[in-house]
């Protein structure tokens, strides 16, 4: 029986990160994988209450709601732009999922429970190195996360690779990877 694999998109409702949704789409499409919006909403700070004043209601079923309501327009502007693509092949499902706290505090729970095959994300910063080396969110992923994560830089388009690098110092842990690689290239019909 073939699990059915899931890829997780990372959002935070940018630009950047709609051009790593349309990439995850592609690529969902010839993996035959389906699709997980996912973004987080920060926790409100705990205010100390004094006798003389009267605190707002809590503002974090507003971020909540705001996070859920993006979510889903952006799974809407998914399904949408997959029936304007012309493939009578694999459909993929397309859902969110989100929760409060930092990116990586509930990723890689995230990652074991729903199956995740691949973690796809868009950078923001105005250079790729920029993004991955000084503090980004993609350097805290990738130091928290117990999966592949396929970076999308700034301004990318979707076109078809031909060939993938891999770069390591052959550790013992790089066989997994190299297999996880090989299964990639097998789908998409390219070189390692």
């Amino acid at each position: 029986m073939m699990t059915i694999k899931n890829i997780l998109v990372l959002t935070d409702f940018s630009k950047n990160a709609k051009s790593a949704e349309e990439y995850a789409l592609q690529l969902a499409i010839k993996a035959q994988a389906n699709l997980i919006l996912y973004n987080t909403y920060p926790v409100p700070a705990t205010m100390p209450v004094s006798g003389n004043v009267v605190w707002p209601h809590d503002p974090a079923p507003s971020l909540e709601l705001l996070s859920i309501s993006n979510l889903q327009s952006r799974v809407d502007e998914v399904k949408n732009e997959l029936t304007k693509i012309n493939h009578n092949n694999y459909k993929p499902e397309i859902r969110h999922l989100g929760n409060e706290g930092s990116l990586t505090h509930k990723l890689n729970d995230i990652v074991d429970e729903n199956n995740i095959w691949l973690v796809v994300m868009g950078t923001k910063g105005e250079s790729f190195a920029n993004d991955v080396l000084f503090c980004s969110n993609v350097f805290k992923v990738l130091d928290k996360i117990r999966c592949p994560v396929l970076i999308i830089p700034h301004n990318s388009t979707c076109e078809d690779f031909e060939k993938i690098g891999y770069a390591t110092d052959l550790k013992s842990d790089d066989l997994s990877i190299i297999e996880w690689l090989k299964e990639l290239t097998e789908i998409f019909q390219i070189e390692l």
